[in-house]
């Protein structure tokens, strides 16, 4: 029987990154935008990716498109504030409660595990690494596409060696709003992490079931098996 394939993001799903992050990514923007820029609209951006938003910002403040050089120093920047940051809180990284175990159970027979995520590859690798997560699970990340539907629908494709009937079932794990609409765009089924308001908001989106983590892997296992698509 084929196995079934779970899909999880990173920042705020298997790593308690999404704060640290959203800092250092900015920090790196103000280092070259001497701007008082902002991110409170920041879901305006076509998609929810680095790739996306980077343009979103540069349009918005300096109405074109980062140039390459300007894209390849923010990258640096970025990387460079990431470091910093692991160095000086290291807890910032720290990884989902549960989450260990959970990927080890999953290496069995019935699943199959990858990653996707919206930010560069090089940076995620950098938080799975810091989370001791193997990198070689990410299998498509903002290097690959801009739009967030096509990096998860790549990995998709990526961990069924383009087999449209590899998987029985996939379910994607992720934390915010528009995890939840890439599962309904692609029919799949979803699994929140999230708890107070990002657990409201996912709800909203029409997401049903929802951990705060990963901690009672017994009930993990069952919403894998059972957890609906979002009726959204």
């Amino acid at each position: 029987m084929d196995p079934s394939l779970v899909i999880f993001d990173i920042d705020g799903t298997l790593c308690n990154t999404f704060e640290v992050d959203l800092e250092c990514y900015l920090a790196a923007i103000q280092q070259i935008l001497p701007l008082p820029i902002g991110l409170t609209d920041w879901q305006q951006a076509e998609s929810i990716t680095d790739a996306a938003i980077t343009d979103w910002l540069w349009r918005r403040n300096c109405d074109r498109s980062p140039t390459a050089a300007e894209l390849q120093t923010l990258i640096t920047n970025y990387r460079s504030n990431l470091v910093a940051a692991l160095q000086a809180r290291p807890q910032s990284f720290r990884i989902t409660p549960g989450a260990p175990d959970l990927l080890e159970h999953l290496t069995g027979p019935d699943w199959y595990v990858a990653i996707a995520t919206g930010g560069w590859r090089q940076l995620a690798h950098l938080k799975l690494a810091a989370a001791k997560i193997p990198v070689e699970l990410l299998l498509a990340s903002s290097d690959d596409a801009w739009d967030r539907s096509e990096i998860f629908q790549l990995a998709w494709e990526r961990a069924g060696h383009g087999r449209s009937d590899a998987f029985v079932r996939t379910v994607l794990v992720g934390d915010g709003q528009w995890d939840v609409r890439v599962a309904a765009k692609h029919g799949w089924s979803f699994l929140g992490v999230g708890h107070a308001e990002r657990a409201q908001q996912l709800r909203a989106e029409g997401a049903s079931a929802i951990v705060p983590d990963f901690s009672n892997m017994d009930q993990i296992l069952v919403l894998l098996e059972q957890c609906p698509k979002p009726t959204r």
